[in-house]
């Protein structure tokens, strides 16, 4: 699948009307897993390219894959507004984990540490993002209530 054909980012612009806002957040976790997928995928290959001393196309996937995960912490910052406190620590949770493992890499590109980076990227991001998986029924099923 190619950045073109992605699944759906689940970027919010969010309503003056509460309910309004529930169901276009309910609407959005509908799609928010096979994003999540579709990002640890993309993050994956990005690792991928670094490992394999492709840094243009590497660098350019980095770029691309800043972009989705500020799309996705955003969806999980909102959402987690409106569920009730256990779910939203839950989600607090995952978006914690997604950020500790984003906070590296910028020293890894500093210092120009690529396998440093390929590894945060491999052994810390992707599976952040494949652990939301876990959490999308808990979210969607608060959001329905």
């Amino acid at each position: 699948m190619s950045d073109h054909d992605h699944p759906s980012a689940p970027s919010i612009e969010v309503p003056d009307n509460p309910q309004e806002y529930i169901e276009l957040l309910r609407d959005t976790s509908t799609r928010a897993t096979a994003f999540a997928a579709f990002v640890a995928e993309r993050a994956a290959d990005c690792a991928g390219l670094i490992r394999s001393g492709q840094d243009q196309a590497a660098f350019g996937s980095l770029a691309t894959l800043s972009g989705h995960l500020q799309d996705f912490l955003s969806y999980l910052i909102l959402a987690a507004e409106a569920l009730p406190p256990a779910a939203q620590r839950m989600v607090h949770d995952l978006r914690d984990r997604i950020l500790d493992a984003i906070a590296p890499m910028h020293g890894c590109l500093e210092e120009g540490d690529l396998v440093e980076l390929a590894d945060a990227i491999e052994l810390d991001l992707v599976p952040a993002l494949g652990s939301y998986e876990d959490l999308a029924t808990t979210v969607h099923g608060a959001l329905a209530a």
